[in-house]
């Protein structure tokens, strides 16, 4: 299920509280793809800002990997933030139909808590 949001503002600085809401929930930021950026230094220009934010929470990450490796397929956590218009849309995609036919109970009680962070960190006014 990817969830999205759309925001009136500077990309810049909603990326920024992406950053600091990232951190308050207990992750850390591991990654920022500036895709409009790296589009434009191969020729290519889409003509909107957007941007990748990977980030992960080591301890979780830990648990849920020692529980079952595939898990990886869904590491580390993104959102995505991009122009549109005079907009800012913001979205993730939450593994939530995947994690919710796992028989470990652990990874959904784990999976279900991340999505819900990711939901409070994309949660921008």
């Amino acid at each position: 299920m990817i969830i999205k949001k759309t925001l009136k503002g500077n990309i810049g600085e909603i990326l920024e509280k992406i950053k600091q809401n990232i951190k308050n929930e207990g992750f850390k930021v591991s990654y920022i793809h500036e895709v409009s950026e790296s589009l434009k230094k191969a020729g290519k220009n889409i003509g909107f800002k957007a941007y990748i934010v990977e980030f992960c929470n080591p301890e979780l990450a830990h648990k849920v990997l020692n529980i079952n490796k595939d898990m990886l397929n869904f590491m580390p956590c993104k959102i995505v933030l991009y122009e549109e218009k005079d907009n800012v849309i913001l979205s993730s995609f939450l593994p939530i139909d995947y994690i919710e036919k796992m028989e470990n109970n652990e990874i959904k009680i784990i999976g279900q808590e991340v999505m819900k962070k990711i939901n409070k960190i994309i949660d921008i006014n």
